[in-house]
């Protein structure tokens, strides 16, 4: 790795993310918002040996957003318009748009209008929806891009305990059919939260799924029926969550259905300034991961995707100081049944069945420091050693991912 381009690319991150945003009172209860997001995140990444190249990848990933909102009694409007492309990229429209006379693209990221009240709220549009730990449905913040969703949501209040949401996401796949046809792609269900005493969060849902388009090399189930519950709590000196998810499969062109399931446990211990936890997460070789966000639980190389694996993980947290604080998250992966692979984050699957167990372990450092009121730095390393299924099915090179990222608030 070269280290001249590692202070490069350090120094051209320290203003690469910036946010602004403002409430303008209008007239009475009117108002309007203004903000917008700037972020660059150059990475350097030595682990596109998945993808069957010993070239490592150094890349500036950049993302601009600006978003308008008003709200007027009980009615909310909200419009965020995003770019996001690497430097150099090719438009996906109109080919090379750096150093010619042609500007890029601006796409909608969210587009959404809102009706509440005390009790109820009703959102439909485009949005960003994520749930509990985003274990079943989340944003994906990490990307570049992120992920959102057409959709109609229907949330009833319950006092100050909690709320029930009803909700239904259309072509989240993106078919490419403009229609409800049988073609789409459609999720619909309810996912409930509600928080008392030491518990901060009491989940359930129940969720299904409806998919009637086979997707370029993925299997494609015509029906996932989904029940999950979440808990997650803090006392003194002692925290913790836990999830499970159920999952029957109808398989498309038979009448098989099929059983999966996923769980994540994680303990954790708090004293003084540190945090000392460990997690099993485990997901049968059957299991459907919906639309998760992978990079938090998974190791941050974004390997491995929650279907046919166990993962036992060791994570320490250090702040010494309020503006300082140290990650460092162990991974060690394992493939659950060897009659099945193991999966990238996209569905796809990886090597062969049987053979060894034992896929690697990868270590994830980062720190977070506020330099000031104004600038926030965010520095983060992995390196994943492959264990015998990878080496067998892929390949035997230690892989290693670096990222610099600040972010100015004001």
């Amino acid at each position: 790795m070269n280290f001249k381009k590692i202070i490069f690319l350090l120094v051209l991150s320290i203003y690469s993310v910036s946010t602004y945003s403002v409430e303008l009172p209008v007239d009475g209860n009117r108002k309007v918002e203004l903000g917008g997001s700037a972020r660059i995140r150059p990475e350097l990444v030595d682990h596109d040996a998945f993808n069957s190249t010993e070239k490592p990848i150094d890349f500036i990933g950049t993302r601009f957003q600006v978003h308008f909102g008003f709200e007027d009694s009980g009615f909310r409007s909200f419009f965020q318009a995003q770019y996001s492309k690497s430097f150099g990229e090719l438009n996906q429209f109109s080919g090379q748009a750096s150093g010619v006379l042609r500007d890029d693209v601006i796409f909608l990221h969210q587009g959404f209008v809102q009706f509440f009240n005390d009790w109820m709220s009703f959102w439909i549009g485009r949005k960003e929806i994520a749930y509990g730990d985003e274990l079943v449905i989340g944003k994906v913040g990490w990307s570049n891009i992120g992920r959102s969703f057409d959709h109609a949501t229907f949330r009833i209040n319950v006092n100050d305990m909690g709320w029930i949401d009803f909700l239904f996401l259309s072509r989240v796949e993106g078919t490419g059919i403009s229609n409800f046809s049988l073609r789409d792609h459609q999720l619909l269900g309810v996912y409930s939260s509600f928080s008392t005493g030491i518990f901060k969060a009491i989940d359930g849902y129940a969720l299904v799924e409806l998919n009637d388009l086979k997707r370029v090399g993925i299997d494609d189930d015509r029906q996932i029926w989904v029940l999950g519950g979440r808990v997650k709590g803090k006392t003194e000196g002692f925290d913790f969550r836990l999830e499970v998810t159920g999952e029957l499969i109808d398989v498309r062109g038979t009448d098989e259905q099929n059983s999966a399931f996923q769980g994540d446990l994680e303990l954790g211990l708090l004293f003084s300034m540190w945090r000392i936890a460990l997690e099993f997460a485990y997901a049968s070789k059957d299991y459907r991961q919906l639309y998760p966000t992978g990079h938090k639980w998974l190791g941050h190389q974004d390997f491995f995707s929650r279907r046919n694996i166990m993962d036992a993980v060791f994570h320490l947290r250090v702040t010494p100081l309020d503006v300082l604080s140290f990650y460092l998250d162990v991974h060690t992966y394992f493939r659950a049944d060897d009659d099945a692979s193991m999966f990238r984050f996209n569905g796809k699957s990886i090597g062969e069945i049987g053979g060894e167990k034992y896929a690697g372990i990868e270590f994830d450092f980062f720190l977070n420091w506020t330099v000031f009121k104004y600038l926030k730095l965010k520095f983060g390393a992995s390196t994943f050693f492959p264990g015998e299924y990878i080496k067998e099915n892929l390949t035997s090179r230690t892989l290693t991912f670096f990222y610099v990222q600040s972010l100015s608030v004001f």
